[in-house]
């Protein structure tokens, strides 16, 4: 099966298409995203799952120790302070 990801400009268009596909039987939607205008930040929102039992679940690698992890600060001591202002500045 071959894959095409469209970007389309408002709502209206978008149920148009929606419905157009959904008639066609060679055609599968997977799912949709939605670009996060509200902050402008480019990030995406996952429209994939309505139901959140149905969102995928991505396991970790089993092989990876994370005792190992422990102590990887101790040189460089953050306070969750400067963590939350590195990450978010002054959107807080």
């Amino acid at each position: 099966m071959e894959k095409l990801i469209i970007n389309i400009e408002g709502r209206k268009n978008l149920q148009l298409l929606l419905g157009l596909f959904e008639k066609l039987d060679f055609v599968k939607i997977e799912g949709r995203e939605k670009q996060d205008e509200g902050r402008g930040t480019g990030r995406r929102i996952n429209k994939r799952s309505k139901n959140i039992n149905e969102a995928p679940i991505i396991h970790g690698d089993p092989n990876i120790d994370t005792r190992e992890l422990a102590g990887i600060w101790k040189d460089h001591p953050k306070t969750l302070d400067e963590i939350r202002e590195k990450a978010w500045g002054k959107r807080q």
